[in-house]
């Protein structure tokens, strides 16, 4: 084997607790991660329900597309051991009383039930009297049933443990001369039961005894020596087996262990998941061992499978191939390699995208893969010819072929049953990227995929565990990229607004994007790209409205297309303004009494009045300055520019990222109108107060033209602009000063440093 890794694992003693004993654990289930994965191709198609924990994810077990992580197995062998005892004890007793029985009575009541089996003049408590054992007929099995019980109470003091993630220890500290009387006591009993099925489950707890008293080879010997006397219970047999592999393992035994893993794991599937996750072949000489162990070609085939999901799948597919071409343990690997392949080339999201953007990057694609699954699609003689063409046809397609791989759909659409719902819907998925692969724009191509994407669309509403909602999510935006290439820019920005933001800066681009919403006449495509989109024309004439205000404040044009877009409230009072700039603060005060058309308006009116009758020239100022500083990105007002389609969001000012959006919108951050204003107004009084209040408004302003230079990084020194001198100079007398000095950080630690 090329490349061997060392799998990291649960230490067996924990493992044998989690999977075989039944009692005390507690798991931290905390912070698991949600299924997220770059995929079109649903594992469940494989249809065989017990590998599904093993589909390919990113945690340490698939639990369904969307789902989390199982954390632990005891409710799980719970029910197995509890539905074990009702079928011995005839269906005579009730699950909530065998599970009393089982995991919560002590041991003192235990004794009590067994003195009332023999004799029923016993006293008793009405509440065990109440239990449904006392009324099984069979009291012999009553009575074989408790005496098991006892001893299975006593050997849980040793072989369990409570396990946290914050655990010192792995095992549990034990008494080896109590634990060698147990295991005496264990045998005796063993020898003199009478019924198979409870004799089984001595021979469990005896290997776990030897297990717990660290006698590896006594345990591992103790289980070889009755694994022919397991023939009732294949629960008993494969939870000592994993014993038996865990001693193996503390034996420095790999291939021992590592092989009767790989029996447990394909012999009995709840014990499947602990199996796979104890299963670690570390190098080429172990894994020959436990190759050579195997008894027959499925045992074998096991091995490879194991192997399969950890490490290689494609070497294990050949392997399992040539031992059974008809094998089960091929789908899961083959639903495995598949969406591992995805996860090189799929591109879903913005986190996956490359310069190729949502092209499917098919030259990182593994060609013997595509060779290997190919070739079986057309020989047929695996157990589920269907599957397998599904399979080529869709790494075909991914790869470009989209002929070849058409063609195997059609083979398998023949070869499905027409109950199959799940395989159906998945050729349904995978003819849909099929066209996508090969679409161009014409209107033949848009009524047929108009069709197909509507149903895509809606897939994973009929069918939860198809992964259509993905391939949705790519389609739509890879023909975004397509109509962009083709040079209708409408059409591209309608699919995906993802792609640039630097359209809604271009009123040309939203009048045709008005256009476009307002036609008389919509074909099918015209309906789905407009439901994509997912606005009305009011959204774009409210940009064209921003676009307009802030690139030239031509309030009166603005005005007009706001008004077309119909008036929005706005958040806060617009005329507001605090030393310290407080949005919630603005918010929570705010009477909702004006919108923006009425915002607007009265910015009109306040510019004709300075103009034509500057009597108050100080107050119009300032209160044309407070505007102006409230509709920028600093201010109060921040929904004066956002709308359903724009919305820069919450800037911190030091990361990189944020550049871009600083650059492509430098209008909405800039203050240099306010200040002006606010210099204006400072120039039209002669009140010290009301100046230094100017003076450290433009500092503001100053101040926040600094933040987006993307010069600013908190670990450097604060740099002070022209306005704090000026304020230092010229009105440190002012009580205004003084309430700058209290509340601003920035200006009390420039005094500071002079």
């Amino acid at each position: 084997m090329n490349n061997w890794k060392k799998f990291s694992i649960i230490s067996i003693s924990i493992i044998a607790l989690i999977a075989i004993n039944h009692r005390y654990l507690a798991g931290c289930a905390g912070g698991d991660f949600w299924e997220i994965t770059d995929s079109f191709f649903a594992p469940e198609v494989i249809e065989n329900k017990k590998y599904h924990s093993f589909f390919r994810s990113m945690n340490p077990m698939y639990d369904g597309y969307g789902g989390y992580h199982k954390v632990d197995y005891i409710q799980q062998f719970d029910t197995i051991n509890i539905e074990e005892w009702k079928t011995f004890l005839g269906q005579q007793v009730q699950d909530k009383d065998l599970h009393f029985l089982l995991y919560s009575a002590k041991l003192g009541a235990i004794d009590t039930l067994i003195f009332y089996t023999k004799k029923s003049d016993f006293p008793i408590s009405k509440k065990l009297k109440a239990n449904s054992i006392t009324s099984v007929a069979d009291k012999n099995k009553v009575k074989e049933f408790l005496y098991y019980l006892g001893f299975a109470k006593r050997c849980t003091e040793y072989c369990t443990k409570v396990i946290t993630w914050y655990s010192d220890d792995e095992e549990p500290e034990h008494d080896k001369k109590k634990l060698e009387t147990l295991i005496a006591g264990g045998v005796k009993q063993a020898k003199q039961v009478k019924n198979q099925f409870v004799k089984e489950r001595y021979f469990f707890q005896i290997t776990r005894l030897h297990f717990f008293n660290s006698d590896f080879g006594e345990c591992a010997l103790y289980f070889e020596d009755h694994k022919d006397s397991f023939i009732v219970n294949p629960s008993m047999k494969y939870r000592s087996m994993c014993y038996a592999a865990g001693a193996y393992r503390k034996l420095d035994r790999p291939a021992d262990a590592n092989y009767l893993y790989s029996v447990a794991y394909d012999q009995w599937d709840p014990i499947k998941e602990t199996a796979f996750m104890s299963f670690m072949p570390t190098d080429e000489s172990d894994w020959k061992g436990s190759l050579a162990l195997a008894k027959n070609k499925r045992q074998a085939a096991a091995l490879w499978h194991l192997l399969g999901i950890k490490q290689d799948a494609l070497r294990a597919m050949k392997m399992i191939y040539n031992l059974d071409p008809k094998s089960d343990l091929l789908e899961l690997l083959l639903a495995r390699a598949i969406n591992i392949e995805e996860e090189k080339i799929l591109p879903t999201s913005i986190y996956s995208l490359d310069s190729t953007g949502y092209k499917i990057v098919a030259s990182k694609m593994d060609k013997d893969l595509i060779k290997f699954v190919t070739d079986l699609a057309n020989v047929g003689n695996t157990s589920k010819p269907w599957l397998w063409n599904i399979s080529a046809a869709y790494l075909n397609i991914l790869e470009g072929d989209t002929k070849k791989g058409d063609s195997f759909l059609k083979t398998a659409s023949g070869q499905i049953k027409s109950d199959d719902q799940m395989a159906m819907d998945q050729i349904g998925v995978i003819r849909i990227i099929s066209k996508i692969q090969t679409y161009t724009p014409n209107d033949k191509n848009e009524e047929n995929i108009t069709r197909e994407l509507n149903w895509l669309r809606n897939a994973q509403t009929n069918n939860e565990r198809l992964r259509s909602s993905n391939a949705y999510y790519w389609a739509i935006r890879r023909m975004a990229e397509i109509y962009d290439l083709w040079g209708n820019k409408v059409v591209s920005y309608s699919l995906d607004q993802s792609r640039t933001s630097e359209y809604l800066r271009d009123n040309d681009f939203l009048e045709k994007m008005i256009s476009y919403l307002n036609k008389a006449v919509k074909t099918p495509f015209d309906s789905l790209v407009q439901k994509t989109y997912g606005h009305n024309v009011n959204v774009l004439y409210d940009m064209q409205g921003v676009n307009i205000l802030y690139k030239d404040y031509n309030f009166e044009e603005a005005k007009k297309k706001f008004t077309m877009a119909g008036s929005k409230y706005l958040e806060s009072d617009p005329f507001t303004i605090r030393l310290k700039d407080c949005r919630d603060c603005d918010q929570a005060e705010y009477d909702g009494s004006y919108d923006n058309l009425k915002f607007i308006n009265e910015m009109i009116d306040l510019e004709q009045k300075v103009k034509s009758n500057p009597v108050n020239a100080f107050d119009i100022y300032f209160k044309l300055a407070n505007g102006y500083y409230n509709m920028t990105y600093f201010g109060n007002c921040r929904n004066m520019y956002i709308n359903g389609t724009f919305d820069v969001g919450l800037m911190y000012f030091y990361w990189d990222s944020e550049k871009d959006i600083i650059n492509n919108n430098k209008n909405i951050f800039d203050c240099s109108k306010a200040e002006e204003y606010y210099i204006k107004a400072m120039n039209a009084t002669t009140n010290k107060e009301l100046k230094a209040k100017c003076a450290f408004m433009a500092a503001k302003c100053e101040q926040n033209a600094f933040f987006i230079s993307g010069s600013l990084k908190y670990n450097k020194q604060f740099i002070a602009g022209k306005y704090f001198k000026l304020l230092k100079d010229q009105y440190a007398t002012t009580q205004y000063y003084k309430e700058i000095i209290n509340e601003c950080g920035y200006f009390k630690s420039y005094l500071e440093k002079k």
